[in-house]
């Protein structure tokens, strides 16, 4: 349960339709069977000014986009609203966790701001709303058991899965006869990380795998230099139970120590571009960069920008293309005017991207500290910062220390 120790800048409702409450009438409608729900604020006049509004339209759980209207003032709802339980002065509230940002739809880049609306029914409604979600499992101790839970769930979800399990993942036939590797490194890394159906994701990303359209998005992902090599390694040795001719991935060098490679944006997951495919695209690997890069810019709506420290920006698109900004020039020219310098970056995380200003030196200690853990995250990719020198990323050296401050310290 959240606890909201202030009222401040929430909004509290009550059950009834219509309650005046602070000078303020509440207009509340609630269709909890669609699952949808209105609300609407009218604040008395003012001397001098007109009678405001606030207006907020909710769906849950899809992933209509939804907008509040403050005044004459339009806010975007960027995600569908989290329903909670939250506790006012003592009191039980059903809660509806919003991301509110400009509505700007000329703007790539928008500040990421939280909202929550709060109805005074003794969390009735937020239990209704959440009886139907799906119960957290227990998280596996260990990887023995994650392998376990896996394989138990493959035999129960395909019929003659032929399952084959080794030190570096499982081998397993769906009911079309398609061969699927599922990475045990992966999966028990996010476990550790304390992600929640872990199994059923993985799963769920196989189904329609061999259902691609006939143009799939291409999209950039910027990760450790060796991991195209790795990938390949890995498949030469599923290759030897399975037969099959494995393929190298198509990479192409970054920043020191990082590279590039490219993804199919598939309905439930991703898969990695080989040289065949880049042929069978008709694309140039010296093309390829810019391409994807102009795919995922049309791709994303919008990006969240959220301000995690003095100066320092954490750049958010959903979780699975955070690297890829860092190929769209349209990002960078909508950030560097909020820079105290140069451009620094830190890509600890496949879904973690900070940026701050070269002359921030307090921000580039924060984003230092915060990658500094990065091996122990679910998808690492370096503790480095770089910085942008014009053309291209550079390592940025922590600064030395000088012999009279190391002898007294």
């Amino acid at each position: 349960m959240l606890r909201i120790e202030a009222v401040g800048d929430w909004l509290l409702l009550r059950s009834e339709d219509i309650v005046s409450t602070k000078g303020a009438q509440y207009v509340v409608e609630i269709d909890e069977n669609a699952k949808h729900g209105l609300l609407r604020v009218e604040a008395p006049e003012v001397e001098g000014e007109g009678a405001q509004r606030i207006e907020l339209r909710l769906t849950w759980p899809s992933s209509t986009r939804g907008s509040l209207l403050v005044g004459e003032t339009r806010l975007a709802l960027d995600r569908t609203p989290e329903v909670v339980t939250v506790e006012v002065g003592g009191e039980t509230c059903s809660g509806f966790t919003l991301t509110v940002l400009p509505d700007e739809p000329a703007r790539k880049v928008l500040p990421y701001q939280e909202m929550v609306i709060a109805l005074r029914d003794g969390g009735q409604l937020a239990a209704r709303i959440n009886a139907n979600d799906e119960p957290l499992s227990a998280l596996p101790v260990d990887r023995e058991q994650l392998q376990r839970a896996f394989c138990q769930r493959i035999a129960d979800r395909y019929p003659d899965p032929q399952t084959q399990v080794s030190a570096e993942g499982i081998v397993f036939t769906d009911a079309r006869g398609g061969r699927h590797h599922l990475s045990l490194d992966n999966a028990w890394a996010r476990v550790r990380a304390g992600e929640a159906n872990v199994i059923e994701h993985f799963l769920r990303s196989f189904e329609g795998g061999d259902s691609e359209s006939s143009s799939p998005a291409i999209f950039p992902l910027v990760k450790a230099a060796g991991t195209a090599e790795g990938f390949f390694a890995q498949a030469r040795q599923i290759a030897q139970l399975d037969g099959g001719k494995p393929e190298p991935l198509v990479s192409v060098p970054f920043a020191p120590g990082l590279e590039c490679l490219f993804v199919r944006d598939l309905p439930n997951g991703m898969s990695f571009i080989s040289a065949s495919e880049l042929r069978a695209a008709v694309l140039e690997e010296s093309e390829l960069p810019a391409y994807a890069a102009q795919k995922l810019s049309r791709h994303l709506v919008t990006v969240l920008r959220v301000d995690v420290a003095p100066g320092v920006h954490m750049l958010t698109c959903g979780g699975n293309y955070e690297t890829g900004l860092l190929l769209l020039p349209e990002i960078w020219a909508e950030l560097e005017p909020l820079l105290a310098g140069p451009r620094v970056i830190a890509v600890p995380n496949r879904d973690l991207l900070f940026v701050t200003g070269a002359d921030n030196a307090k921000g580039i200690a924060w984003m230092r500290e915060h990658a500094a853990g990065s091996a122990e995250r679910s998808y690492p990719i370096t503790t480095d910062l770089f910085r942008w020198n014009g053309t291209g990323y550079e390592v940025l050296v922590p600064p030395k220390r000088s012999w009279l401050k190391r002898l007294f310290n």
